[in-house]
């Protein structure tokens, strides 16, 4: 999760193959999310290949806003409209629908303003866009 805009991709039903190169698996799922979300462009989409070249995995830093807000949506992914099991859910839009709930995270729109309550999918637009 992005802890700047609260962003989250959702990766089930993870194959043995794909732990191997879990990272290559992740860049590919993120940047189908952001093009699910938000459209990003073809210049978008070079940037962040390029940017998320050097990308590693790394522990949590244990930041309790981040934690509280995975918790959250741990919880959400609990509740009945998820019924069917994990293996059936569409991923992309489950992560699309967890990006829309409300989350708070000061961040700069451009205008000098800094929003209390956004939808991650918002704040990360607004980061995309600055």
């Amino acid at each position: 999760m992005n802890n700047k805009t609260c962003y989250a991709v959702l990766i089930a039903n993870i194959l043995k193959k794909d732990v191997k190169d879990f990272v290559q698996v992740f860049k590919e799922r993120l940047i189908r999310q952001l093009d699910y979300d938000i459209k990003i462009n073809e210049a978008q989409e070079i940037r962040f290949r390029n940017e998320l070249g050097g990308l590693v995995i790394s522990k949590t830093n244990n930041d309790r806003r981040i934690m509280g807000i995975i918790n959250h949506y741990i919880e959400n992914l609990k509740y009945p409209n998820y019924q069917g099991g994990i293996e059936n859910w569409d991923e992309v839009r489950v992560s699309h629908i967890l990006n829309d709930f409300p989350v708070r995270a000061d961040i700069n729109d451009g205008k000098g303003r800094h929003g209390k309550y956004s939808s991650p999918t918002t704040l990360m637009r607004t980061l995309i866009n600055n």
